[in-house]
């Protein structure tokens, strides 16, 4: 998605979210197949990225891609993570890791 399109569906995306309209459907307006970035997905839910970092390794949180390679930065498919979404919460994430740390 060019960064035009992106800027403008997270803008149609807070605009949703500011009327009180459920989750998926705010973010259904960045499109079905989109992917979003480690930095985008962190800003959404107000988290740090080192906390989704966390997650990943530990092997907790939203599913993810990578593009083959180790260094190669995470995606995280829309449609997946709305799944993972309606699945569990973050606050239960969340919980479950300061009870470990």
């Amino acid at each position: 998605m060019p960064p035009t399109e992106l800027r403008e569906g997270l803008h149609e995306l807070l605009r949703r979210l500011a009327e009180g309209r459920p989750r998926r459907e705010c973010l259904e307006a960045l499109g079905d197949y989109r992917d979003l970035s480690t930095r985008e997905l962190a800003h959404l839910e107000q988290i740090s990225i080192r906390t989704l970092e966390d997650w990943a390794e530990r092997g907790d949180g939203p599913p993810y891609r990578k593009a083959g390679h180790k260094t190669a930065p995470r995606r995280y498919p829309l449609r997946d993570y709305l799944d993972w979404r309606d699945r569990t919460t973050m606050t239960c994430t969340i919980e479950k890791h300061r009870k470990v740390g």
